[in-house]
């Protein structure tokens, strides 16, 4: 299947997303698949199409790192995202045949997972949309349809903070947090905790 990849280096997180959404908005219905390849250039918080940031978010301490906080059009819950990460999104015709969203998932990954192990990381599969990697999350996704296409989001950690992360999300006490930290520790991993990041 022929297919068009564009890298737009690295963008300011309004930018990233505002692209994404503007490409998978212009994609005509009998056009080639698109794949985005892209990192932001700031950390940022990025929230599901269908979330709030008030129910999801410590606002004031966001303020406090000055980290901006954006909505993607994808589906999923809130994540992290700074330059340490590879974004990619794959933006396919809704007439390519790809409608079943368990297909979708599957396909869309099947890449991320080839490079993982190319790179001696034997990441497997777990659920629809993510990749494990020595019992813990090294990748996750999130879709969703955009006007005439369906797209699918996700990136390549090459490094997490956990604990950077947990001061953002809304926690109801101090101790709520700290055992937070300790939940992402454990249950993501990234790159640079098994190799050298390429």
């Amino acid at each position: 299947m022929q297919a068009r990849w564009l890298d737009l280096g690295s963008l300011d997180p309004l930018r990233l997303y505002a692209t994404v959404e503007g490409l998978a908005q212009a994609q005509a219905a009998d056009g080639v698949p698109v794949l985005v390849w892209v990192r932001a250039d700031r950390p940022h918080v990025c929230l599901g199409a269908s979330q709030g940031a008030a129910a999801e978010l410590d606002r004031p301490s966001c303020v406090r790192q000055d980290l901006p906080v954006l909505r993607r059009p994808l589906g999923g819950g809130t994540v992290w995202v700074d330059p340490d990460q590879h974004c990619f999104f794959l933006i396919v015709p809704r007439q390519a045949g790809w409608r079943r969203r368990e297909a979708f998932f599957s396909r869309g990954l099947a890449p991320a997972l080839q490079t993982f192990r190319r790179f001696g990381l034997p990441a497997q599969a777990v659920g629809r949309g993510d990749l494990w990697l020595a019992g813990r999350k090294i990748l996750g996704s999130g879709a969703a349809t955009v006007n005439q296409a369906d797209v699918l989001g996700a990136s390549f950690l090459l490094r997490f903070p956990a604990r950077r992360f947990a001061q953002v999300v809304r926690a109801p006490s101090e101790g709520y947090r700290a055992w937070l930290t300790d939940a992402l520790a454990g249950a993501m991993t990234s790159w640079s905790e098994h190799a050298e990041p390429p």
